[in-house]
């Protein structure tokens, strides 16, 4: 398992615009296995009351990208950067 340390993201702009990220704050931990899924990802980030539940598939509410290190979820329907997740 892997601790991932979650902020949420203070952000300026607009959908025309484009958006830029002007702060974070830390809002807690998750922990995932190592070959997680986008599913997994988001499931725990529901359990761990830092996202709420929703109507839909992930792959049509979010676009999730990073690397080893770090994770960005941003909004699909506009681009809005939600969240960012870094190992602990």
């Amino acid at each position: 398992m892997t601790t991932y340390r979650v902020f949420f993201l203070y952000v300026w702009g607009n959908e025309e615009e484009g958006f830029e990220v002007n702060d974070r704050s830390g809002c807690g931990t998750i922990e995932l296995p190592v070959d997680f899924s986008d599913h997994d990802l988001i499931q725990a980030l529901i359990e761990a009351d830092i996202l709420a539940s929703f109507g839909g598939q992930v792959k049509d509410v979010f676009e999730i990208d990073g690397d080893d290190s770090w994770i960005s979820i941003d909004s699909k329907r506009n681009g809005k950067p939600l969240l960012q997740l870094e190992i602990a």
